[in-house]
């Protein structure tokens, strides 16, 4: 065979140059590193007296750090991509913004574990005035064009569990990434703080988002809000709780009878119903408040498991309308089952999240599955199968339950 010419091999040595380090949103929403669909998992800061290392071991893809190359390299060393935020506001201080800005861009933008940039936190709305936008749209869009002339990475914006869909829709073209954060885990006598809505009558509890349901079950409710406010091209993330509220206040005024985390079961359920309502990532926000070794053991079973099926949950979804018939358990379903299956390779995944805080019983029928008596359901992590008759199963569910199966098509 004739050798090639150099020349015919130049078209793929210059792509290689230029989209080592490319970051897009694929159609999915899920962001695309180097072309392949990632599922994020970022810390907002180490938990407390951790490091980097201890970060990635944890479980995490992506940890928030100064834009520094120093910063840069050690997350790359532990396998880490890095996540820098900037005040893009232009409102004022424009010139000083800009030189600030483009001189941490030049810093970290080559960087091959560079993987997107921040704007501003919760610009629509103010704590004491909660009508009041803590930034305009317009000066974060202006910041906003100016970081893409420096860079191409996609650009990531969280909002507060407040505001109407139409004002937040305001501010879609200041980012690339639209997220909200919802913490709903704390005690219903916890005292004034910021960002929690204190009773609106006597007997009433404190809230943290504005919605009606107040369970951890609040979290999908925030997740279909934020995918009305996005624009068809953009990803949409949510912020989950890394922290104790009542830990948040200095030590000589905590009431340590207060200090609430969320169980493992609550950290499971919030992740994967965020999932099966078609979440492209996942952030965590006050770790940097938290030591709580049972937490933070909680945290990476939940952080590992969701790494481990990745590839299921960046897949497209199937469409199928899963049938389901519930036992008579004396109650109402108003938030039942909540599923997602997909497909990858011969492989479907049905992830089933219960968003009631009542027991539930399940059939599920109308499967995209063999009538094969052979067929075995895997229940993953729970060390048990199901054996499908005529292609439907059933299963119970804890109050909040998680439960994820896995079959073989033919």
């Amino acid at each position: 065979m004739a050798k090639k010419s150099l020349l015919a091999f130049l078209p793929a040595i210059f792509s290689t140059m230029c989209f080592a380090n490319e970051v897009t949103i694929g159609p999915n929403g899920y962001l695309q590193k180097d072309g392949k669909s990632v599922f994020v998992l970022g810390a907002y800061n180490p938990p407390k007296g951790m490091d980097t290392k201890g970060v990635a071991g944890l479980g995490f893809n992506l940890l928030r750090t100064s834009p520094t190359p120093e910063s840069v390299a050690e997350c790359s060393e532990h396998g880490l991509w890095t996540w820098h935020s900037f005040n893009l506001d232009f409102s004022q201080n424009k010139e000083s913004l800009k030189e600030s800005i483009r001189s941490s861009v030049e810093a970290v933008r080559d960087s091959e574990n560079l993987l997107i940039w921040e704007s501003v936190d919760e610009p629509a709305w103010t704590d004491a005035e909660p009508e009041k936008p803590r930034n305009l749209p317009e000066p974060l869009t202006e910041g906003y064009d100016f970081l893409k002339t420096l860079d191409s990475h996609p650009v990531y914006l969280n909002h507060a569990p407040r505001n109407t869909v139409q004002t937040l829709r305001k501010y879609n073209s200041a980012a690339d990434i639209l997220c909200v954060d919802i913490y709903p885990i704390f005690p219903m006598d916890l005292g004034p703080m910021y960002a929690i809505i204190p009773p609106s009558q006597p007997g009433y509890p404190p809230r943290h988002g504005d919605m009606p349901d107040n369970s951890p079950a609040c979290v999908g409710d925030y997740v279909d809000k934020m995918k009305d406010v996005a624009d068809s091209d953009q990803a949409v993330f949510v912020v989950l709780q890394g922290f104790a509220w009542e830990a948040l206040n200095p030590v000589e005024k905590r009431d340590v009878s207060k200090v609430l985390y969320p169980t493992y079961e609550q950290l499971r359920f919030m992740a994967w119903q965020a999932i099966v309502h078609g979440v492209n990532g996942i952030t965590f926000w006050g770790l940097s408040y938290n030591d709580n070794q049972e937490y933070l053991k909680n945290l990476s079973k939940v952080l590992h498991e969701i790494r481990g099926l990745t590839p299921s949950i960046v897949a497209t979804p199937l469409d199928y309308r899963i049938e389901k018939d519930y036992r008579e358990r004396g109650s109402s379903i108003s938030k039942g089952i909540e599923t997602r299956m997909t497909e990858n390779g011969k492989t479907v995944t049905l992830v089933a999240v219960n968003a009631s805080v009542d027991p539930a019983a399940v059939s599920f029928s109308s499967l995209p599955m063999s009538s094969d008596k052979k067929v075995k359901v895997e229940v993953v992590g729970e060390d048990r199968t199901i054996t499908p008759l005529s292609g439907s199963f059933g299963d119970r569910f804890d109050g909040l339950g998680v439960h994820i199966y896995r079959w073989t098509t033919d």
